[in-house]
């Protein structure tokens, strides 16, 4: 038995230990039997939802345990989507962006105002898998909310990150002070060569 025969065995009626131990060891995407398996498993046992909902990177930052639960959800379907509709306004922001991540794979229209309501919860990353997820779910109908976050996303940038210009001046103002040199023209402007 080689390891793709063990996980077509295992993922047939895979239990929460079953997805753990997947976690740590995912199966490879590319495997057509594994995934839809694991997507009828967990609809069998939606608790199992809460483990992959809590997938992060591996200990070498590789993807793959995240990757591993966002297919394990689509393969479950429409199905599975309450669960990860109450995932969205979770306190823990890696489960959301997982439940976000989720939904936008299933792709299905009504997560859309689970996710328009998503974006108001999180932190900018947390967001970027909400943004990405409704790119999939209705780009469309979720256009007005998007520029709305981005306005407000470019307001927050620039309270927390003055825009150049006000680093220009500070600078300027520093020189100006004496507190820090002034600097050297790279060449003298009057000296350049004449086209005469």
């Amino acid at each position: 038995m080689n390891a793709d025969d063990l996980y077509q065995f295992l993922s047939k009626d895979a239990t929460p230990a079953i997805f753990a131990l997947f976690l740590e060891y995912p199966p490879f995407i590319s495997d057509g039997i594994t995934y839809p398996q694991l997507g009828a498993s967990l609809r069998r046992h939606p608790e199992a939802a809460a483990l992959l909902l809590m997938a992060k990177e591996d200990k070498q930052g590789q993807i793959w345990p995240r990757e591993y639960a966002r297919h394990v959800f689509r393969c479950a379907g429409k199905p599975i989507l309450p669960i990860l509709h109450k995932a969205l306004s979770n306190a823990d922001a890696l489960e959301r962006s997982n439940a976000a991540r989720a939904c936008g794979s299933i792709g299905d229209r009504s997560s859309l105002p689970y996710l328009l309501q998503a974006l108001d919860l999180g932190d900018i990353h947390y967001a970027a898998s909400v943004v990405a997820a409704l790119g999939n779910v209705s780009p469309a109908g979720a256009l007005p909310r998007l520029a709305a976050f981005y306005a407000r996303m470019r307001v927050e940038e620039n309270r927390t990150q003055p825009p150049a210009y006000v680093t220009c001046q500070s600078v300027y103002a520093h020189q100006a002070s004496g507190q820090l040199p002034r600097p050297k023209p790279a060449r003298d402007l009057d000296a350049r060569p004449s086209l005469q």
